[in-house]
């Protein structure tokens, strides 16, 4: 059966006559619709990489902040004077980072600043940790009126109780007095 050339439309990619409604081939039809068109996600963004300052595209899905792993292993190194420093920094996260884990899986919602809760968590003094006033356990909310500065082996002692509870003198100090730029 032979057809029409009214049948015969032109391909959208090469403009060659095909029976076909669009394409003559699966090879024009992959080279027309990969023409770099962004079909989701943001455009890709120019940032400056915080080691070497050189500028970089980044993609959008891509959380890339460093124009090389180079880059980005020279800026850690360097980003601690002293390895005690570093050390600092990791048990100031890792408490940071067991208290929002707890929080969240614990369905306590926090009720107060998250920026002022982070600070707190931030400036804790060597030697002390961030306490629940009233535990949670115990219907205490996760906001800044309820923290206080305990010293590591009282905090564990005190578990989950109030301090009126307590058979033992606890020494701790009040937030406000590090964190001076907060209120």
């Amino acid at each position: 059966m032979k057809l029409n050339p009214n049948d015969y439309v032109n391909c959208l990619y090469c403009s060659k006559p095909t029976s076909n409604q669009k394409f003559c081939s699966r090879s024009c039809s992959a080279s027309y619709n990969n023409r770099g068109i962004r079909r989701n996600g943001e455009a890709p963004v120019s940032i400056s990489c915080p080691q070497c300052n050189q500028i970089f595209t980044k993609e959008y899905s891509n959380p890339k902040k460093f124009c090389s792993q180079r880059c980005q292993v020279e800026y850690y190194i360097r980003k601690y004077n002293t390895p005690e420093e570093k050390k600092q920094a990791i048990q100031r996260n890792n408490r940071k980072g067991s208290s929002r884990y707890r929080i969240k899986w614990s369905g306590i919602k926090v009720t107060g600043n998250k920026r002022v809760i982070d600070q707190i968590y931030d400036n804790c003094p060597e030697e002390y940790e961030v306490d629940h006033i009233v535990p949670l356990t115990r219907g205490g909310e996760h906001n800044e009126n309820n923290l206080q500065y305990l010293l590591k082996e009282d905090n564990r002692r005190k578990n989950n109780r109030l301090e009126s509870e307590c058979n033992f003198l606890l020494r701790k100090r009040n937030w406000r007095e590090y964190c001076k730029d907060i209120q």
